[in-house]
């Protein structure tokens, strides 16, 4: 749900907040007071275009926020790409007087194109110029999709597999057609390689080898210490090593033992001293001979370590990557070596797949025909209702030239409005008005199951009245049953329709002119239904009826809820 909007220094506006409800936000307002700008602001922090000319005169930059909260389903489709751990996603876009233009998401900078990814899996615009996906073949055909039997919505799953397996396929094979030369050359550089990691031998020690090589630089260093403190122990040169020192001292207090029994003690610590001492020198003899190397151990050592690191860098970073690599060689030389057999065994496998993929195809085509009808059904009588009392629709089928993941369908919507006039691809016959009705009809039958959890219509309602316009309040109420809806709209039947009621005013300050926005209070909301109504000055008689109006509309959501819940019984 969009939370929050935050814009400053942009056009009109220098700084406002508007904090949006679930269900139907509706926003009106005089013509020219900033409904329109309202829109670009949610447009340009959701990363549309933008360039210096939209900050306001006097600043030095616009910023605009887009503040989303998050449920379970929405963070979870956007756990991959952005931090949502904080069930908060925020769109912040700042552009400057200079022309620089800075976009973030939850403060990680993006590309405009990066942003606009995650944006349109959290909020849609229909306006007048928004409608490309409904005039797009592969949003007619998705649209198409969603009125699949459920029976038979596992296929476009089983012919998208098809498709990947195929494609795969047809890869390997590209993969295999090299000419004889180039062949050659590849199995002359692979026994080479095998070679150079067969003659070296490795084995698993091989990973320790700079361990080893580090421990040899500093044995000169340990060893000396190691042989002047056997020194110390048992030769210091001049025949006063400590072992023969303790040892004559231990013979000394054995000889004061019969004046002093007590000396006994003494003599028994330093037997166990001498004992510690010749145990200590050996552990000292044993430590210098494992320290010791030959230069021919020295040579050897750096000669293993050269060759070791030399094939990590060609062929893998550990003794095991390089192992794996080798595997690989096999692999790759035992497919070169019998390359047409394996030719002939993917070119098989193609054909079996293909003839897959074709069967699936067909089948998906034969259940799309099938929710095409459901959707024909379907999108009249909503059409109808909006007062398209001559619609006629229908569903032309083609056949794709190239393989497709979706299938081989290729599906154009034909429509016509007015008695007599022929079916027509929708994007020839329609205005941006009525396109912008028939998008709300279709978000009507799909309401549902559309993910995305925004819809923004902005002046869905223009060039019509009475019975029309309050069908279409109807059809928008009931879609903000199962999203966010925002709608910019100067009818007095939708604004009786919403759940929270902006209105935006436009004030002119130290010769500036400034758009505000700020939610209505009931009294507020009675007078705004009144302007909307009379267009003049109001009497309390507007004002009255204005009330009837709003008590009717909670009256007619109630109904309206409750035939839902019907329905989805």
């Amino acid at each position: 749900m969009l939370i929050k909007v935050i814009i400053k220094n942009y056009i009109l506006i220098e700084d406002l907040e508007i904090d949006f409800d679930g269900g139907l936000n509706v926003l009106t307002g005089e013509t020219g007071a900033g409904k329109s700008i309202i829109l670009g602001a949610i447009r340009l922090a959701l990363a549309g275009r933008g360039n210096a000319q939209i900050v306001r005169t006097g600043a030095e930059k616009s910023v605009v926020q887009a503040v989303f909260a998050l449920d379970d389903r929405c963070a979870n489709r956007l756990a991959d790409v952005v931090d949502v751990s904080e069930s908060i996603l925020i769109f912040t876009r700042e552009i400057y007087r200079s022309g620089k233009s800075m976009m973030r998401v939850n403060d990680k900078i993006m590309t405009l194109n990066q942003a606009k990814k995650i944006a349109d899996l959290m909020l849609n615009i229909h306006g007048q110029n928004d409608y490309q996906a409904l005039l797009d073949a592969d949003g007619q055909l998705e649209l198409i999709d969603v009125f699949l039997d459920d029976t038979k919505k596992a296929l476009k799953c089983e012919v998208y597999d098809a498709y990947q397996a195929l494609y795969q396929t047809k890869n390997k094979i590209a993969k295999l057609t090299l000419d004889p030369e180039q062949i050659e050359r590849e199995i002359d550089l692979i026994k080479f390689q095998m070679a150079d990691i067969d003659d070296a031998a490795l084995v698993a020690d091989d990973e320790n080898i700079e361990a080893e090589y580090k421990k040899m630089t500093k044995a000169s260093r340990l060893v000396e210490s190691l042989v002047t403190l056997q020194h110390m122990i048992d030769y210091d040169g001049e025949g006063r090593d400590l072992a023969r020192t303790i040892n004559e001292m231990m013979h000394l207090c054995q000889d004061l033992t019969d004046f002093n029994p007590s000396y006994q003690t003494v003599v028994e610590q330093f037997a166990d001293f001498s004992y510690f001492l010749a145990e200590l020198s050996q552990t000292l003899y044993d430590d210098m001979t494992a320290m010791t190397y030959s230069e021919q151990q020295k040579n050897d050592i750096e000669t293993r370590l050269d060759l070791v690191n030399s094939l990590k860098k060609k062929y893998g970073k550990t003794i095991d990557a390089i192992g794996d690599y080798r595997v690989s060689l096999d692999k790759r030389l035992d497919e070169l070596e019998h390359l047409a057999e394996l030719k002939d065994k993917l070119r098989l496998e193609y054909s079996t797949q293909r003839a897959h993929y074709f069967n699936k195809s067909q089948q998906l085509s034969e259940a799309r025909r099938q929710a095409a009808t459901r959707f024909i059904e379907k999108l009249t009588r909503q059409l109808r209702d909006l007062q398209f009392n001559e619609v006629n629709i229908d569903v032309s089928f083609s056949e794709r030239e190239r393989l497709a993941a979706s299938g081989r369908d290729g599906v154009e919507i034909l429509i016509s409005l007015n008695k007599g006039m022929p079916l027509a691809a929708l994007k020839k016959i329609a205005s941006g008005g009525e396109v912008s009705r028939i998008m709300l009809a279709i978000k009507n039958l799909i309401a549902a199951k559309d993910d995305v959890p925004v819809l923004v219509f902005d002046e869905i309602d223009n060039g019509i009245s009475g019975v029309t316009a309050s069908v279409v309040a109807d059809k928008l109420y009931c879609v903000a049953q199962h999203h966010q809806v925002i709608c910019i709209s100067h009818l007095a039947q939708v604004a009786l329709m919403a759940d929270r009621h902006f209105l935006i005013v436009k004030n002119t300050i130290d010769d500036l002119a400034i758009s505000r926005v700020f939610p209505l209070t009931r009294t507020q909301r009675v007078t705004e239904i009144a302007r909307l109504i009379s267009g003049k000055l109001l009497d309390d008689a507007q004002r009255k009826q204005a009330e009837n109006m709003i008590e009717r509309a909670a009256q007619n959501k109630n109904i309206l809820i409750e035939n839902l819940r019907s329905n989805a019984e």
